[in-house]
């Protein structure tokens, strides 16, 4: 969770605590009700999927003869046709 600091004048603070106290709330949830956040929004949870483990063959290969390329090109080295081919050979598996 993240946390955001800001400054008031003593009267816009005094006004806040009012509010939040009034409705037995702290200003925190004063403020996340005034725009519309919740606990609940902020906490997210990851839902996983098997994914098929030839297709993260596949991309992991691409990424792999990707990075060569980007390797070779950052040296000024020319980018064997080889290499094109071995990407464009995996892409086509998985397409």
């Amino acid at each position: 969770m993240k946390q955001i600091k800001i400054n008031l004048k003593e009267d816009d603070y005094r006004k806040l605590s009012d509010m939040a106290a009034s409705q037995g709330i702290t200003i925190a949830e004063l403020i996340r009700r005034k725009f519309n956040f919740s606990l609940e929004n902020t906490l997210t949870t990851k839902v996983h999927q098997r994914i098929d483990p030839d297709l993260l063959f596949e991309l992991k290969k691409i990424a792999d003869s990707l990075n060569k390329v980007a390797e070779n090109m950052s040296n000024n080295i020319e980018v064997n046709s080889s290499i094109l081919y071995e990407i464009n050979r995996h892409v086509m598996r998985i397409v």
